[in-house]
């Protein structure tokens, strides 16, 4: 499992997994609650290779609770100690060659082996990592002083992860070779890893002319570049993409509802980076970049925001600075300057919010006397990505238009876009 398994709720993925011939793995999953999921998820599998036994121990990142919708019956346990039980487990019944089979992360993947006792090797993913040369494996060295290997192979199916591991009859790892093979985008290409399917490229051929029709449609121009990141290597700041992102959110609100009539002024907004998945290049923009930028179908939803809420939900936002995190604010109608260094709680340093005749005014930490209506997207609205804040909160919109379309119309009202940095996020630490 993976958290991505979980985007569209247990019932989904629980219709889905009926539907394998293979087993689901997750050691630190406690699916025992959930109507749709109960009894279908399992710690290991022992497999057998010509009478020899190898065990595969699956986990998942214990942050789906914050960036899926696994929703409230699905319980996400220690990783470490889920893993070494199952490990124990699979030991006790003979099994002494043991693949851990995760979703977490490299950095993670490493934390985790220095733990561990019995792990020979790591097949990971999440960070979407390429690991070749002398990286493929990562070898770092367990609880048990026994060397673990730890592989990885990008993502998107552009790489195959291939390696032979050699054992001797004690279970000892004596031998691994093997490399990321690069799935080659000539499918044409007779030295391809994996060849066309006859029967799929058929249909695929005879469905894309119509398919490339759609998928190209312009929507609109860009006059700028529209980066994902100014710098996912630096600390976190705002992207010209994400400032039209949310500047398109409070527009469609206004645009396709009714809220500002019946719940008052529409100025604020904050999305979280991390959904924001591509950049687009200056000039056309079509139908298949805002699907590829925006591709969860999330949508639209307004909440009442006191100055005390909005301090709280920037909180969250920037509680990982500086590290590079998906939740990281993007926000229209809202400037804030937070400092990296200052605990997890205290960052924030200020903030102005747009007012209904359009001027920026400050607002106070423990503010509760007055409301703000704020737009977002309905995965941060249950919980999604750490923000805990929206539940608190109440629903003034609850169920708005697809964030997608939002995008989609702003970009062809007001083509070509020329959206520019504007100090909506800064950094400020000390005077």
């Amino acid at each position: 499992m993976g958290n991505h398994e979980f985007d569209f709720g247990t019932e989904t993925l629980g219709t889905f997994v009926d539907m394998l011939d293979t087993p689901v793995l997750g050691s630190n999953l406690d699916t025992s609650k959930d109507e749709f999921l109960d009894g279908k998820v399992v710690p290991s599998v022992v497999l057998d290779f010509e009478g020899v036994k190898v065990g595969v121990v699956g986990y998942i990142t214990e942050d789906t609770v914050f960036i899926s919708s696994p929703g409230k019956n699905v319980k996400f346990q220690n990783t470490r100690k889920q893993v070494q039980a199952a490990i124990d487990e699979l030991t006790e019944d003979g099994v002494n060659i043991i693949i851990g089979l995760g979703h977490i992360g490299l950095r993670q993947d490493r934390e985790l082996a220095e733990s561990l006792s019995g792990m020979d090797i790591i097949i990971g993913g999440h960070s979407h990592t390429l690991l070749e040369g002398d990286e493929y494996p990562n070898v770092v060295t367990g609880a048990d002083g026994k060397d673990v290997r730890i592989v990885q192979a990008f993502w998107a199916s552009k790489f195959a992860g291939y390696f032979e591991a050699t054992f001797n009859d004690d279970g000892e790892l004596v031998d691994f070779v093997g490399e990321p093979v690069p799935l080659s985008d000539n499918s044409s290409d007779p030295t391809v890893f994996v060849k066309d399917d006859p029967g799929v490229s058929e249909l695929i051929d005879g469905l894309r002319p119509e398919i490339m029709t759609f998928r190209n449609r312009p929507v609109g121009d860009t006059a700028v570049n529209l980066e994902r990141f100014v710098d996912r290597n630096s600390t976190q700041r705002e992207s010209e993409l994400g400032n039209m992102i949310c500047d398109s959110m409070v527009w469609f609100m206004r645009e396709a509802t009714d809220v500002e009539e019946e719940e008052g002024g529409m100025q604020l907004c904050l999305t979280n980076a991390g959904g924001i998945r591509a950049s687009i290049p200056k000039g056309q923009v079509t139908l298949e970049d805002v699907l590829t930028v925006l591709p969860f179908g999330n949508t639209l939803v307004v909440k009442g925001m006191t100055p005390a809420d909005i301090y709280k939900m920037l909180e969250q936002g920037v509680r990982k600075a500086p590290n590079w995190a998906g939740e990281f604010p993007v926000v229209a109608g809202i400037m804030f300057s937070y400092c990296p260094d200052l605990p997890e709680g205290e960052k924030v340093t200020s903030v102005s919010v747009r007012t209904e005749d359009g001027e920026f005014v400050d607002i106070e930490r423990e503010d509760t006397s007055q409301i703000f209506n704020l737009v977002t997207n309905n995965f941060l609205n249950n919980g999604g990505d750490g923000y805990t804040i929206f539940a608190e909160v109440e629903d003034v919109f609850p169920l708005g238009p697809p964030m997608d379309d939002a995008m989609k119309e702003y970009i062809t009202a007001f083509s070509p876009i020329d959206p520019k940095i504007e100090g909506r996020v800064a950094i400020q630490c000390g005077n």
